[in-house]
């Protein structure tokens, strides 16, 4: 179910160089409060992103399914520190584009980033990150 939608180059483009390159940017501040309020709003527009293209794909409790499933990997500390009720990416006072969003067109260094998130999904998840290109099979 997963992987029917992460492998997808829509899923690619939308959300994983959104999450690389909006952790690259929060990296950027020098200030730890628009740092974390930065990251916070990057982790909660990937995981919108990618429950809800899991629950267009594959159906509404795909995407709830998911949620849960990345909280039992370690994924909850994002959720306890960073709740969706405070920084939410669609509302632009609690998550101004501006603060976090990489610039249009932007493409995330992944493993030569100075970004630990950025980094850490580019290991984890090569076959969908950007900056391991060299080990994807569908860059030529």
């Amino acid at each position: 179910m997963v992987h029917k939608v992460k492998l997808t180059g829509h899923y690619r483009d939308s959300c994983v160089r959104h999450f690389q390159g909006d952790f690259e940017v929060a990296g950027n501040h020098t200030r730890f409060g628009d740092y974390f309020r930065a990251s916070c709003c990057a982790y909660n527009a990937w995981e919108r992103c990618i429950t809800g293209q899991l629950g267009e794909q594959c159906g509404p409790r795909a995407g709830a399914i998911f949620a849960t499933f990345i909280r039992h990997l370690g994924f909850h500390v994002f959720p306890s520190f960073c709740p969706v009720e405070w920084y939410n990416p669609e509302k632009a006072e609690q998550c101004p584009p501006k603060l976090y969003r990489a610039p249009e067109g932007f493409i995330p260094l992944g493993l030569k980033s100075t970004s630990f998130f950025s980094r850490a999904f580019a290991i984890a998840c090569p076959n969908a990150a950007f900056g391991v290109e060299s080990s994807r099979k569908d860059v030529g």
